[in-house]
């Protein structure tokens, strides 16, 4: 009878030890699971940040593009407005001082009537 008791302590022994191990092996495969899909997520967050990067490096660049086109072409209409402004200057020379006198007196006379 004691050999039994002792035979089916010993079986009970084993028993929760495989328990045991069976019960270690789920949680670490839980926390590998758990690890593998926060690694994921990471690599998930990281392709987005990258994506997001990579989309407003072209929208820098677009925009410094627009910036380059906007200050050229301020620049030309500068230009021609000096340009017309010294053509004006040249035509006023060419035209006697009386008619000019005269003319500037109509331009006021219309615009007070």
């Amino acid at each position: 009878a004691r050999a039994a008791d002792q035979q089916r302590r010993q079986e009970e022994l084993q028993q929760q030890h495989q328990r045991q191990q069976e019960e270690q092996q789920r949680r670490i495969q839980a926390l590998q699971d758990q690890q593998r899909r926060e690694q994921q997520e990471h690599h998930r967050q990281l392709r987005a940040l990258q994506a997001q990067h990579q989309e407003h490096q072209r929208q820098f660049h677009a925009q410094a593009t627009i910036n380059a086109q906007l200050r050229q072409q301020n620049a030309d209409l500068v230009a021609r407005v000096d340009q017309l402004q010294a053509q004006l200057a040249e035509t006023m020379s060419m035209i006697p001082q009386a008619n000019v006198k005269s003319a500037r007196s109509r331009a006021s006379s219309r615009r007070t009537h």
